[in-house]
């Protein structure tokens, strides 16, 4: 038998000698019948039918040398083998599925992450939908803090005309870039999204963001334009609203407040702006005349103690009523606020009685001012709120968004960098990485930061772009996360173009599922398949 090898071996050496793979093929296929088990055998044919342009005959060498290695807890080279055919078979999902399945069972989760979403789109291509959708869930789960992955299944959805899917998604992305003060990232998806599908469903989260960010004339111009495909749509109107106050142009965002209001009486939100206008116009009766509507409309919406508040303000701009004051069981109820604006310099805070549940209400008086476009009076809230709770995350997450908005990068970065800080603290490691991040896209040179993200991973010492690992202790998936950090991707090789032009695998994507492992423990074979051996 042995002779009969080295004969068979040396007549195929022959013939691919001189080109002729389909000979070659023929003495390997007649080597692996009479020796099953020769793996050798069975990797040679695996390159010659990939040679030859026999992609089904080699996906099936490939599973068997795959299986071979995976057996002997030889991974890098199944990886390898796998890899040798999606370099040739570029539409075939269950060539990346497989591979990132391997890639998982050597920790390297940004690798498998690429091949599963490669899986993904080879999927949508042969109009399998329902396996693309169950591959992104997959990687949802995988990476729950990762919010590129939540705008791919976003967009899957959108392509798939299932809008609630969508928006759940869409939602969740937008809430995590947010919390992270990665704005201009989320902003930059979404133009990408919009320009690629042009879907009235992306209006509104874009417009809302403009406005949000700052960019109120930029806003405008979208809302205009939205407006012609989603006529009367009221957030779209509320967003044009509130750019306008930003920009000063009062008599417009007042004639569309009424618009709104004359549309839906009973709209709270609506009177709340129109009594703003009367507030700042400095007409009283128009004023208490709105106080009295939002308190009876409030009563009637089941909001009793907003309705309180509201007929207390209009008693105290018009002290002639006889009318008893609205009151609880537990006495009468104190107002948020005296007024939405006011030319007097805010009280000092009696620290002594401040409750949680006054700082509570301190929070929803700075959204209120942020609601109307009054940053100003919001900022001064907010500072007097942070003066009294220092560590409180949503006060700094506020002052950090304004000063976003002001392009005060300076003061911007200190927020940033002190939330980071306090997640730290509680322990809330993936999200303090993304808030560093943040700091590091808009400020790259930003010292704090820097120290900030190298003290989440002490023991890394990759460049920049390379996968960082964090330590964990089990081999299992079970348990605890693990933190997977890439600044940047380039240079992963071959990847296929994501529907958002890039698919970032984000600072603290949150890796379920891994207990973690030393990245130095992955150095050859980090270095084997990152130069795509």
């Amino acid at each position: 038998m042995a002779t009969n090898k080295s004969k068979i071996e040396k007549k195929a050496l022959a013939f691919v000698q001189k080109g002729n793979y389909r000979k070659a093929a023929l003495e390997y296929e007649r080597l692996v019948a009479d020796s099953p088990k020769d793996i050798r055998a069975h990797e040679k044919l695996l390159d010659l039918y990939l040679r030859i342009g026999k992609k089904e005959d080699a996906i099936g060498e490939c599973k068997i040398v795959s299986d071979h290695y995976l057996a002997g807890g030889f991974i890098p080279r199944a990886i390898a083998a796998w890899k040798k055919c999606g370099r040739v078979d570029r539409e075939n999902p269950d060539i990346y599925r497989n591979l990132g399945e391997l890639y998982l069972k050597q920790k390297l989760v940004g690798d498998a992450l690429n091949s599963f979403q490669r899986c993904a789109v080879c999927l949508r291509k042969a109009d399998r939908p329902e396996e693309a959708a169950s591959v992104l869930s997959m990687m949802e789960e995988l990476a729950p803090k990762n919010p590129m992955i939540k705008l791919l299944l976003a967009e899957h959805h959108l392509q798939l005309e299932q809008y609630e899917e969508f928006k759940t998604h869409l939602d969740r992305a937008i809430g995590q870039l947010q919390e992270s003060g990665r704005k201009n990232k989320l902003l930059v998806a979404l133009e990408n999204l919009y320009k690629k599908h042009n879907r009235p469903e992306l209006i509104k989260p874009l417009a809302e963001l403009y406005v949000n960010m700052g960019q109120h004339e930029h806003a405008l111009e979208f809302i205009r334009d939205g407006l012609g495909v989603l006529p009367g749509d009221r957030g779209l109107r509320l967003d044009a609203i509130n750019a306008h106050i930003a920009l000063g142009n009062q008599d417009e965002a007042r004639r569309m407040a009424h618009e709104l209001y004359e549309e839906n009486p009973a709209d709270i939100l609506i009177m709340e702006q129109l009594a703003y206008f009367a507030e700042s116009s400095g007409n009283v009766e128009e004023q208490v005349s709105w106080y009295e509507r939002l308190s009876v409309a409030c009563r009637d919406q089941g909001q009793e103690v907003k309705a309180g508040r509201y007929e207390k303000k209009a008693k105290e701009l018009a002290p002639q009523s006889e009318e008893p004051a609205f009151a609880f069981e537990g006495g009468e109820v104190d107002a948020v606020f005296d007024s939405l604006v006011t030319d007097d310099e805010p009280l000092p805070i009696d620290r002594s009685g401040f409750s949680e549940e006054e700082l509570e209400d301190g929070l929803k008086e700075a959204d209120l001012y942020l609601k109307y476009g009054l940053e100003d009076k919001a900022k001064e809230k907010l500072l007097e709120l942070v003066e009294f709770d220092p560590e409180n995350v949503p006060i700094h997450r506020k002052l950090r968004d304004i000063y976003f908005r002001r392009s005060e990068m300076d003061a911007w970065s200190k927020e940033q960098v002190k939330i980071a800080e306090l997640l730290t603290s509680a322990g809330e490691l993936h999200d303090a990485a993304a808030t560093y991040a943040a700091v590091l896209e808009e400020l790259p040179d930003n010292v704090q930061a820097k120290a900030g993200l190298a003290a989440l991973t002490p023991d890394q010492k990759d460049e920049p772009g390379e996968l960082k690992l964090d330590r964990t202790s089990s081999h299992e998936p079970e348990g605890a996360d693990l933190q997977m950090l890439e600044v940047e991707p380039g240079g992963a090789e071959e990847l296929l173009e994501s529907d958002l032009g890039e698919l970032e695998y984000d600072l603290a994507s949150g890796i379920a599922g891994f207990e973690g492992i030393d990245a130095t423990e992955l150095g050859d074979i980090v270095k084997e398949f990152k130069a795509g051996v």
